[in-house]
């Protein structure tokens, strides 16, 4: 079941809702939870807003089409391409989700007829471990899991879960109609595998989380790549010196070698 995105899938545009200050809890966190996102968002901030942005995200707006009324007029929105996350009025909430230690956390807070009507869904569009379906409890280890792979899947998106919830709708089939999601934990043992064979080391979880938010982009473009061809070939352009400095060490290791075999 071919789980990727569309190619070209047209973005929702949320609409601003009343003026509310930034949360303490925003800000760029590169190395958590997929990365930044590669999809730019629409926002309407207030200028206190545009202030915080600006400062903490230099970059990451830039005026959308037609959002200004005139050329003294004040532009109204932008499109964001920053780190944190949007929810569904189209304001900034709250940095990337953290899939590891919040899967439990945010189907706590989901009301129980929304948890389990969410997660039959879920399995539909392959978010489950291979051969596994929703617990009766709902909070099972395949049922934390899925959301995982749902909490990766709304930092790419950029926006929060339920905000993201519709574009999982329509951008991930349901069973029948091609590949499952591929798991997180399948790329990260074939990155792992390439980086011992690379670097003679294993990647830290920094360096793990932005090279996935990479394979992550190129699934959502159409790539259908093996899951190590893809780790093959994002490992060979990260760590460039590295790599070039471990090549040399094995080169002098077999001269060393071959002049103590001598």
């Amino acid at each position: 079941m071919d789980m990727r995105p569309a190619a070209n899938q047209p973005q929702p545009e949320p609409q601003p809702t009343p003026n509310q200050p930034i949360p303490i809890d925003i800000g760029p966190v590169p190395d958590v939870g997929g990365g930044e996102p590669v999809q730019p968002r629409r926002i309407s901030p207030t200028p206190e807003e545009y202030s915080g942005i600006i400062a903490t995200e230099p970059g990451s707006l830039v005026p959308y089409p037609g959002a200004q009324a005139g050329p003294r007029a004040p532009i109204t929105s932008y499109i964001y391409s920053g780190s944190n996350l949007v929810d569904s009025g189209g304001r900034i909430v709250r940095k990337p989700y953290d899939p590891l230690r919040e899967s439990m956390a945010v189907l706590a807070d989901m009301p129980a007829a929304e948890r389990m009507a969410r997660q039959q869904e879920m399995a539909r569009r392959g978010f489950y471990p291979r051969g596994m379906r929703p617990s009766q409890s709902g909070f099972e280890p395949q049922d934390l899991k899925a959301m995982e792979e749902l909490l990766t899947t709304a930092n790419y998106w950029g926006y929060t879960v339920d905000a993201a919830w519709p574009l999982v709708l329509a951008n991930y089939e349901a069973t029948g109609s091609g590949r499952a999601v591929r798991p997180t934990a399948e790329i990260r043992k074939s990155l792992d595998t390439q980086a011992l064979e690379a670097l003679g080391r294993k990647f830290t979880d920094a360096e793990v989380q932005g090279l996935i938010s990479q394979i992550r982009q190129r699934e959502a473009g159409g790539d259908r790549t093996t899951a190590t061809t893809m780790a093959e070939q994002v490992v060979a352009g990260a760590n460039p010196d590295e790599q070039q400095a471990f090549r040399f060490v094995q080169v002098a290791n077999i001269l060393n070698d071959m002049l103590r075999g001598g």
